[in-house]
C-alpha cells in the first residue's frame, strides 16, 4: 500500500495544519482521560498537570 500526503505549502496552510492537529491531540488526551475510573477531581488533576506539562515544554 501506497499513501501520498500533500503538506501545505503557504504558511497559512502550515498554521492551520498546525492547529488542527493541536485539536486532534487535545481530543485524544481529554477523551483518554474521561474513560479513567478515577473521580472528576482526579481526572481535573490530570488535566492540569497535562496543560503544565505543555506549558513547561513551550517554555524550554
Amino acid at each position: 500500500m501506497k499513501i501520498v500526503v500533500h503538506y501545505p505549502t503557504s504558511a497559512e496552510g502550515i498554521r492551520q495544519l498546525q492547529t488542527t492537529v493541536a485539536e486532534c491531540h487535545a481530543k485524544i488526551i481529554t477523551a483518554h482521560i474521561d474513560a479513567l475510573p478515577v473521580s472528576k477531581e482526579k481526572k481535573k488533576e490530570l488535566l492540569d498537570m497535562v496543560i503544565e506539562n505543555i506549558a513547561s515544554q513551550k517554555n524550554d
